[in-house]
């Protein structure tokens, strides 16, 4: 019996299209797709070697939708595969395509750092730049009202209290900005002092010959980009189950510092050899 990909409905033999989403429906209950949106790229050109890429890694199934309005192509793939083609795209986004041109959905290795650090220095640049802004519109409004200065073409009664106004506002939004550059730095430090708390007690389970011999020693054959995405995987599962609680940013910046570590060695031991 045919049966409508999209809506799920049956219908009888010889029915070719669903009356409702008027589309073609499929033969068999298995070939309804839940498709889940992967990513959105600008151009057909990128939208075929992505393509070709997920194919030459198992991934067969690809729809790419037109948006015309916004201008860009969605490639979906099925919802079952949608960890494992992140995975890949990771890999190929970071050697193969301008980032600005690619909108990466989902980021499920993002690190404490990225978005704290970024809150701190907006934070800290908005209460330098409106705190010193509402100075001066202050100091402004104030000489002005004193005649000491003139500001030509204005009508100086009107001028000043509108300036001393202004100057206030800034400097409230300021100190709003100076509140939430504590907090956002309050919350770095915590992530910080987390991260130190998980590394410390990886360090202490393993030496980095341990360290190698569990995670490395037989993977360094497999491709670079793939090595890192298990690797990563496989310390953020042993982390995890030791610190349920934990931010999963906390847990991503450990398992990168520690890969970073575990690298390093296997480095250093390979040029020793």
């Amino acid at each position: 019996m045919p049966w409508c990909p999209k809506c799920g409905t049956e219908y009888e033999e010889g029915v070719q299209t669903c009356v409702d989403c008027h589309i073609a429906l499929v033969d068999k209950i298995e070939d309804i797709v839940d498709w889940a949106i992967l990513l959105k790229v600008k151009s057909e050109e990128e939208v075929s070697k992505i393509k070709k890429y997920l194919n030459y890694s198992h991934i067969e199934r690809i729809k790419s939708d037109k948006d015309d309005v916004n201008d860009y192509y969605t490639l979906s793939i099925p919802s079952q595969q949608l960890k494992e083609a992140r995975k890949y795209m990771s890999v190929y986004l970071s050697h193969e395509l301008d980032r600005e041109d690619v909108e990466y959905l989902v980021n499920e290795y993002e690190t404490e750092p990225s978005e704290d650090e970024n809150k701190i220095k907006d934070s800290h640049s908005s209460m330098i730049s409106f705190g010193s802004v509402g100075v001066i519109s202050i100091l402004v409004g104030l000489l002005n009202m004193l005649n000491i200065i003139s500001i030509p073409r204005f009508n100086s009664v009107l001028l000043s209290p509108v300036l001393i106004i202004l100057g206030l506002s800034f400097i409230w939004i300021a100190i709003s900005s100076y509140r939430k550059y504590k907090i956002y730095q309050q919350t770095s430090n915590k992530g910080k002092s987390n991260v130190d708390e998980i590394l410390q007690w990886f360090n202490a389970q393993y030496t980095n010959e341990a360290l190698y011999s569990k995670y490395l020693a037989n993977r360094e054959e497999t491709d670079e980009g793939a090595q890192y995405f298990i690797l990563i995987d496989e310390l953020k599962t042993e982390l995890v189950n030791q610190f349920p609680q934990a931010d999963p940013k906390w847990i991503n910046t450990a398992a990168e510092r520690v890969y970073d570590q575990l690298i390093s060695y296997a480095q250093e031991a390979s040029e020793l050899r």
